[in-house]
This record gives C-alpha cells, structure tokens and sequence, in this order.
C-alpha cells in the first residue's frame, strides 16, 4: 500500500458490503485505483483507516445489531 492515508475495510461478499466500501472510498479518498485501500473478507462492515504521516489510526464499525434490522426491513433487497 502506497500514500499518506491508507485503509482497510472488513466486509463480506455480499452485494451491500460493496456499497459500503463506495462510501468508505468517497468519505475517505482512499481507493482501489491509488492503491492505498484493501479488502479483507471478515464478514463485517468496518474499516480501519491509517494515517501513515503522523502515525495515527482509527477503527470504525457498524453496530452490527444495526445491520441486522436493516438488513431484515422489507425494503433491503433479496438475492
């Protein structure tokens, strides 16, 4: 990984994880193609975000009894 910012985020292979790495690479600016964000496959949606520069990192994540209920509202989509 390259850059003064780099991040990982702890998805699943689901559709809506993919979404959720969208946002994490607009909020943060980190993306595939700087090559300065990776996907881990840990089921999750989180991300730890490092700033390489001054040597400070932050981990955040989805509360998951939140995803759940979200996940289960008729409006989520079925695949």
């Amino acid at each position: 990984m390259q850059g003064t910012k780099n991040c990982f985020v702890e998805t699943g292979p689901a559709h809506a994880t993919m979404c959720f790495v969208d946002g994490v690479q607009v909020a943060t600016g980190c993306t595939y193609g700087k090559a300065n964000i990776e996907k881990l496959n840990y089921g999750k949606n989180a991300l730890i975000l490092i700033d390489v520069k001054n040597k400070k990192s932050v981990r955040v994540s989805l509360n998951p009894e939140f995803q759940m209920k979200e996940l289960s509202s008729e409006l989520a989509p079925r695949y």
